[in-house]
């Protein structure tokens, strides 16, 4: 008699069978790991702060399960590095397995030591494997800098007199604050780094006096050095210029990847009344031989105060380019108003000229826009218009493009008064060398070459020479660089 096992039971014995089987790993001394890194590098990273988190893969390229024996930390706890690995923090793990043809992740971070020098040091350690007796390891690699340290997260720390130099970078958290009747000194080649939310704020009184050359300019910027943080804008807050400082002199400077790049604003508190605002038009800054981009509000903001600037770029932001708000007094002379931003759709055209202030349910609060003159100039951008003129009768409206190339849309924008625009460039693209990279320089059959107007040039004797120290020609370039 044949015994009969149902099938239904049969397959739950084979599955029961199966489900016992331990994967099989193979042992074979020639089947090896692979990684998708051999070296893991970390850009500079200053002393005391963190680093980004880096990773790499292992990967198990053969058709059994492996084994790592170990997984180690060279340096364990004496190391400046800290790893993960496959969600699990430590120095030291064993018996880690990998499916077949599978991988996992390992993470890693850095912190360095301060070293008291200004030199850049190497850190370096490795992550080793012991899988069937042979040892592998990826190599961690970090650039490490000292700093000068300043403020913290949420607070401003006062400075008076104080000069930065280029011996080590300056790192602010929070807000640098130049107090009432002081001065901030930063000379040529220093390097300043904002963390987020943080920047320079000048009180009444109160200077900023940038002494950048043309080879080796200030630079402002964040605190994140890695490659992935090299076009990010709004990774930190503001140069600001507060109500009632008037003898803020920038000087061949750079200024990236702010919020809003330089903030010149005359309002402030009342001295008996720290809930009112007044507006202290003796509020003031020049500008010169400087680059300004990559911001994700503003360039430059105008609030109601005096701007001088000249030989200066003002390149890609998400929301103006230049804003000019509450009226003021503004003038700029061969500076590139540029604006392809790529990090949002922008909205707002690239230059704004306003003179009043909106209150809800009441008519509009005017202010006097005294003088808004631009010389030589070039306003461009992706956008179909780029100049927007927002300005009531009811308070002054002096403003002249003189000379200037302009991208505008004729229903939006009037031209043909001669009293606001003269001897302009309308809708003829400048040809820039690069927008993707910010690089406003002009290309040799860019039509803005010879077409300045040599009395503009003439008003100044360093615009005589352009943002990048080249002679201007009898015949200048409109914008802020000379093309020969």
């Amino acid at each position: 008699m044949k015994l009969r096992i149902p099938f239904l039971f049969s397959l739950a014995i084979l599955a029961g069978i199966v489900g016992c089987r331990k994967d099989v790993f193979t042992t074979d001394s020639s089947n090896k790991l692979e990684f998708s890194k051999d070296t893991v590098i970390f850009d500079t990273v200053f002393t005391t702060v963190g680093s980004a988190t880096r990773r790499f893969t292992i990967h198990n390229p053969h058709n059994r399960s492996i084994r790592i024996s170990e997984i180690n930390l060279a340096r364990g706890a004496a190391s400046n590095f800290r790893i993960n690995v496959d969600g699990v923090s430590g120095i030291s793990f064993t018996d880690v397995e990998i499916p077949p043809e599978d991988s996992l992740w390992v993470f890693a971070e850095v912190t360095l030591d301060p070293n008291n020098q200004n030199t850049p040091m190497i850190i370096t350690d490795s992550v080793t494997f012991v899988t069937n007796g042979n040892f592998q390891d990826v190599d961690l690699v970090a650039w490490g800098q000292d700093a000068y340290f300043y403020g913290q997260v949420g607070f401003g720390v006062e400075i008076c007199g104080a000069v930065w130099n280029n011996d080590k970078p300056h790192v602010i958290y929070g807000f640098v604050v130049v107090d009432t009747n002081c001065t901030l000194t930063i000379n040529q080649g220093t390097q300043v780094h904002c963390h987020a939310n943080s920047g320079i704020a000048v009180e009444t009184g109160g200077s900023l006096i940038v002494n950048g050359t043309p080879g080796s300019p200030v630079v402002f910027q964040g605190d994140r050095l890695e490659h992935d943080y090299d076009d990010i804008p709004g990774q930190w807050a503001t140069i600001w210029i507060r109500g009632g400082s008037t003898g803020t002199n920038i000087n061949h400077a750079i200024v990236k990847n702010s919020s809003i790049g330089i903030w010149v604003d005359a309002f402030r508190s009342d001295p008996s009344d720290p809930n009112v605002l007044i507006v202290d038009a003796n509020t003031a800054a020049t500008v010169r031989n400087t680059v300004v981009q990559n911001c994700s509000g503003m360039s430059i903001w105008g609030r109601a105060s005096r701007i001088r600037s000249t030989n200066s770029v003002y390149g890609s932001a998400g929301q103006f380019s230049g804003l000019y708000t509450h009226g003021g007094d503004y003038e700029f002379r061969h500076c590139t108003f540029a604006n392809y931003y790529s990090n949002g759709n922008r909205q707002t055209p690239l230059v704004l000229l306003n003179n009043y202030q909106e209150v809800e349910g009441q008519a509009p609060i005017p202010f006097d826009m005294a003088n808004a003159y631009f010389g030589n100039c070039i306003f461009y951008g992706n956008l179909t218009e780029e100049l927007g003129i927002d300005l009531v009768t009811t308070g002054t409206t002096n403003y002249l493009f003189d000379r200037c190339m302009v991208k505008i849309d004729p229903s939006e924008t009037d031209v043909s008064d001669p009293v606001h625009y003269k001897n302009l460039i309308v809708n003829q693209n400048p040809k820039f060398d690069s927008t993707q990279v910010h690089r406003f320089m002009l290309k040799e059959e860019s039509p803005a070459i010879d077409k300045g107007d040599p009395s503009i040039t003439a008003h100044s004797g360093e615009l005589f020479l352009d943002l990048e120290g080249k002679s201007r020609k009898l015949s200048p370039d409109i914008g802020a660089y000379e093309r020969h």
